[in-house]
């Protein structure tokens, strides 16, 4: 039986034999003591003696379990069927009544004493208790700073982060509406025309981006895929020694699996000049490289802070109120993207021309645009829909090196990297060759490659 069943047949037990008792004195209340006294004696006798007997059983059966609480409850009855008795006589009889009311009031006196300790112990209890939660509290910044789950605002956080994945920098973002905006910084996309947002379900999609602001080092991207946003929190509330959870991706793609969360405290708020007057959160946990723009958030699961510089024991993040400033900002911007590089392609410009635009083409996920610039040497028997599958898993494709062969006209040498996800890794690849370019009908066409993988190249082959 469970604890709660086990009280309940107690009660009822002790109900029964109040009960029992009650009965048995009104009918025997005017009996003699001397005969009643001779009847507890012989009937409890033998019932207390099997009681016993059934009690020293080693492992007794649940059987008589149930005969000695069945006997105990008899005992019990009749034994409280003669105090009844015996108050009752004592009031009966004169003499004893003085007697009975002077026990009766140190009674209830002592009962009263009695009941009054214990409440006064509940009281001082509860205010010591009171104070030890509120020092409780204090410590840890709050009612629902104590009553949170670090593990579940975890996986509640998750869902929203992502990674942003460029041909040169790489870091974390995370979804900040429901409008499909991603927040990441500046420097991971400077260089990047195409940057690629993977999802927590191993997906990815090239984003627009919308906003850009290199000062600040903040981007805000748009996906058409929704994801859960974060829960917007005020960082005015944060103070020092406040405690705090950074996520991201440390050290990018290179490490394969799930977003990595880091448990700190907050340090201090600094006012940063050159940043444009933000206002930076200092954290006493370090933000490796590839945590860049992974959100600050409280063990409660609200955003505070954006990660976005760190060093040995040190972290460094907007935030969220000097971001919203700064978004307005952005908003009214004539030119948001002012500090994005732009690319122009002309494919018909040269040879040269010809070759990267067919590369970047394809790193901006403008596989048909790439497509048309192949001859038709090299797509003989070849459907867009067949040579487009072989790109489904390209992340990012960049070319390291380009230039004319000085020794064959129309013959261009490459050198490019890859990123391909395979399952939830990121594999890179590299290779190295030539395309031999053809005008036909005035348009430049990539007539037939010759491009091999190099495995595991040193260091000097990215310069030579």
């Amino acid at each position: 039986m469970t604890d709660t069943t086990e009280d309940y047949v107690f009660y009822v037990g002790i109900g029964i034999v109040l009960l029992n008792a009650i009965v048995l004195f009104t009918k025997h209340k005017h009996s003699k003591l001397s005969e009643s006294i001779v009847n507890l004696l012989l009937i409890n006798l033998p019932v207390w003696f099997i009681i016993i007997s059934l009690t020293t059983i080693q492992d007794p059966s649940p059987t008589q379990d149930k005969i000695a609480i069945i006997l105990i409850f008899i005992s019990c009855t009749i034994v409280l069927d003669f105090i009844f008795r015996l108050i009752y006589k004592i009031i009966e009889i004169r003499k004893f009544q003085l007697l009975f009311n002077i026990f009766s009031i140190i009674f209830m006196v002592t009962a009263s004493f009695f009941f009054f300790q214990i409440y006064s112990e509940n009281i001082l209890n509860s205010e010591i208790n009171d104070s030890r939660l509120q020092l409780l509290e204090n410590k840890f910044g709050g009612a629902k700073n104590l009553t949170c789950s670090e593990s579940e605002t975890a996986k509640k956080v998750k869902p929203s982060i992502v990674r942003v994945i460029g041909g040169e920098g790489e870091g974390s973002g995370f979804m900040v509406n429901d409008n499909g905006h991603i927040l990441t910084n500046f420097h991971v996309i400077e260089f990047e025309p195409a940057p690629k947002i993977m999802f927590s379900d191993n997906t990815f999609e090239t984003p627009v981006i919308l906003f850009a602001d290199k000062n600040a080092d903040l981007a805000i991207l748009k996906v058409e895929k929704i994801i859960p946003a974060i829960t917007w929190g005020n960082s005015d509330n944060l103070s020092p020694t406040d405690e705090v959870l950074a996520f991201g991706f440390p050290f990018g793609s290179r490490i394969a699996g799930d977003v990595t969360v880091k448990k700190g405290s907050l340090s201090a708020k600094r006012i940063i000049k050159d940043a444009g007057g933000l206002e930076y959160l200092q954290i006493d946990s370090t933000l490796n490289p590839g945590m860049s723009e992974g959100p600050l958030i409280t063990i409660y699961g609200d955003f505070v802070g954006i990660n976005t510089a760190g060093t040995e024991g040190l972290g460094l993040a907007i935030s969220s109120n000097s971001f919203k400033q700064k978004y307005l900002e952005m908003l009214a911007s004539n030119d948001p993207l002012k500090d994005i590089k732009q690319i122009v392609f002309d494919p018909n410009k040269s040879p040269l021309d010809t070759v990267e635009a067919f590369y970047n083409y394809i790193k901006i996920r403008k596989l048909d645009k790439a497509f048309a610039l192949l001859g038709e040497k090299f797509t003989e028997g070849m459907t867009f829909e067949n040579w487009k599958k072989g790109y489904s898993p390209n992340i990012d494709t960049s070319l390291i090196k380009v230039e004319n062969d000085q020794g064959k006209e129309n013959t261009v040498k490459v050198k490019l990297g890859t990123k391909d996800l395979v399952e939830d890794e990121i594999i890179y690849k590299y290779f190295e060759g030539w395309w031999e370019v053809k005008e036909v009908e005035k348009n430049l066409k990539l007539w037939w490659p010759k491009i091999k993988e190099v495995k595991d190249p040193d260091w000097l082959w990215f310069y030579e």
